[in-house]
């Protein structure tokens, strides 16, 4: 598969999320993915870059307010939304 078609393939656990949540990207994703993580709002919280396939990695909700975020993840060729509920 050449690096045009490639997707963004992923998945998180735990969701809802405590505390802690962890995204794991496999090893045919896309690669440097952009990760943003929005409230319900739609204001930004926080972005992570470069994210790579084959990794997983650990997205901290610790100090976030319980309720509903959106995790962006975006290539130059792909973007797809992930929803996270915070619990308390």
């Amino acid at each position: 598969m050449n690096e045009l078609n490639r997707q963004i393939k992923f998945s998180i656990e735990p969701n809802p999320v405590k505390d802690y949540t962890y995204i794991y990207f496999d090893p045919a994703s896309a690669n440097n993915i952009k990760g943003s993580i929005y409230d319900v709002k739609g204001d930004l919280i926080e972005t992570i870059d470069n994210l790579q396939p084959s990794i997983s990695y650990s997205l901290n909700f610790t100090n976030y307010a319980a309720g509903t975020y959106f995790l962006h993840l975006d290539t130059d060729k792909q973007s797809v939304v992930q929803k996270i509920v915070k619990v308390k």
